[in-house]
């Protein structure tokens, strides 16, 4: 019998969380439905302590929308502990085998990607959107699958 387990990390470093911003700050310009609640916790003169920065009514429909801005509300830790790789195998006894004729019988089974521990909000702390001179962006990359696989090695 035998079990494997591989595990990766990644510790102190800063994700700039772009879909946060994005489905946070109402940027678009067809953005005209119902909000959620959160946007009513936004910086007012009366609500000093809210989460989220002030909107600003867009006047200029051809510029930039202004509630589009970078902040440091949408910079999270990005460290992560993700159990990537996990098999258990089991060998069957050579004496079972010699009815059948068969040296050898491996069965396994091996799942990928099975948790991640974060506390990040995005979809995945570990993503390839990163260039080397600048903070890590993510922009909402599709997270990692998760597999299972079945097998079996026969030895004749």
């Amino acid at each position: 019998m035998s079990l494997n387990i591989f595990a990766n990390y990644s510790l102190g470093n800063d994700i700039y969380w772009k879909a946060g911003e994005n489905t946070y700050s109402y940027t678009s310009l067809n953005d005209q439905g119902n909000k959620q609640l959160i946007a009513l916790d936004r910086w007012t003169p009366e609500n000093l302590d809210a989460e989220y920065p002030r909107a600003v009514y867009r006047t200029n429909l051809t510029g930039g929308n202004q509630n589009s801005r970078q902040s440091s509300l949408y910079v999270h830790k990005g460290d992560y502990l993700r159990i990537k790789t996990v098999t258990f195998g089991y060998n069957l006894d050579s004496q079972a085998l010699k009815n059948i004729n068969f040296q050898g019988l491996y069965l396994y089974v091996t799942a990928t990607n099975l948790f991640t521990i974060t506390n990040y909000p995005g979809a995945d702390p570990e993503f390839a959107n990163i260039a080397s001179f600048r903070t890590p962006i993510d922009s909402n990359k599709y997270p990692v699958s998760k597999q299972l696989i079945a097998g079996v090695r026969l030895t004749f």
